[in-house]
């Protein structure tokens, strides 16, 4: 039987791989069992797994990861938009989200190498996102709609690094009016209410994450008891193999059969999180239950490298989330759960 420490490392060379099958830096998106890897790297995913490969240097002492997370950064600066934005795989359509995402790259980066070529990179992404965001704190989803999510909240938290590292208050304060309209959107149960009448595990958690690491950075409760009312609703309907059902709607009665393998990490991260900050033993049997049951469904056994250590988007593969797709950024968040669930509090992950 293998160590979680030894998943962990299957899981960080799938990440390698699947950033080493294409033309660029960037990482593929995913791998289909039926088609192989994605033939274009993911600028979004990527700039966020440079805080995890940054962590997995630190707690290996192999220098190959801190090296693949620089080469990451490059490509994702390379790609980046004049105005700032960074783009989903079209690389031309400016996203939200994807921009707050390549920030925690940046600042990272940044904290690692003190090149203020990511510092200027990351303060081009606030400015942008300075230019677009509406009176009331909320943001569309790219410069050209009029929809949103609170699931923008890890937008508010990248915000919230960057002004850290820039020293410029405006960056936090951004932050704070697209926290405080997040909040607003919350029901009672923990539900957070814009117009869909269910939703997918994976956006629940975003928002849930982003709510509680700006609490974190601000060293405050404002945000904290919004993200804590919605772990506490997670763990009260989590199923007694550790997986949740893939979709909610908006009375938490499940929506599908299957499971959002990606979703289960990021809330067993949430959930590890608050472990660490609260000492309440519920968080932590709730993300080691999720964890284990992961562990069990990562492939070790294939010697195709698109599977092998991978995580898929759905429980099970043939699920309607990424069917039968091994996908990088729940790749990330297994990495990221692990290094929580082994104690390593200290590890900055974005």
């Amino acid at each position: 039987m293998l160590t979680l420490e030894s998943h962990r490392d299957l899981a960080v060379d799938w990440i390698l791989n699947a950033q080493n099958v294409g033309p660029d830096s960037g990482v593929s998106a995913y791998y289909h069992i039926d088609s192989g890897y994605c033939q274009t790297s993911y600028p979004e995913v990527t700039g966020y797994i440079v805080p995890t490969m940054f962590d997995t240097a630190i707690l290996t002492g192999e220098q190959r990861y801190r090296d693949a997370a620089i080469e990451m950064i490059d490509w994702v600066t390379s790609v980046q938009l004049d105005t700032g934005a960074a783009t989903s795989m079209d690389f031309s359509t400016p996203y939200v989200f994807d921009t707050g995402q390549d920030i925690l790259g940046w600042v990272r980066v940044y904290e690692e190498t003190h090149n203020a070529i990511y510092l200027d990179a990351a303060i081009n992404a606030g400015d942008w996102l300075s230019s677009i965001q509406q009176p009331d704190g909320w943001f569309p989803t790219t410069a050209y709609s009029k929809s949103t999510h609170t699931y923008h909240s890890r937008v508010a938290w990248a915000l919230l690094r960057l002004s850290e590292v820039s020293q410029r208050s405006i960056y936090r304060d951004m932050a704070i009016l697209n926290l405080n309209w997040v909040v607003s959107k919350q029901q009672d149960n923990g539900w957070f209410d814009i117009s869909a009448n269910d939703e997918i595990t994976h956006l629940i958690a975003y928002t849930g994450r982003g709510l509680l690491e700006a609490s974190v950075l601000l060293g405050t409760d404002d945000y904290l008891q919004s993200a804590r009312r919605l772990a506490d609703v997670l763990l009260e309907i989590q199923l007694d193999s550790g997986r949740l059902y893939g979709r909610y709607d908006f009375r938490w009665h499940p929506t599908v059969e299957w499971h959002c393998v990606t979703g289960d990490l990021q809330i067993a991260i949430i959930w590890l999180r608050l472990y660490h900050m609260t000492g309440n033993e519920d968080y932590h049997r709730g993300a080691k239950s999720a964890i284990e049951h992961v562990t069990k469904i990562q492939n070790i056994e294939s010697s195709e490298k698109g599977i092998r250590g991978g995580i898929p988007g759905s429980d099970p593969l043939g699920g309607d989330y990424c069917p039968r797709q091994y996908l990088s950024w729940g790749t990330k968040f297994y990495i990221d759960a692990v290094h929580l669930m082994l104690d390593y509090c200290f590890v900055l992950m974005g």
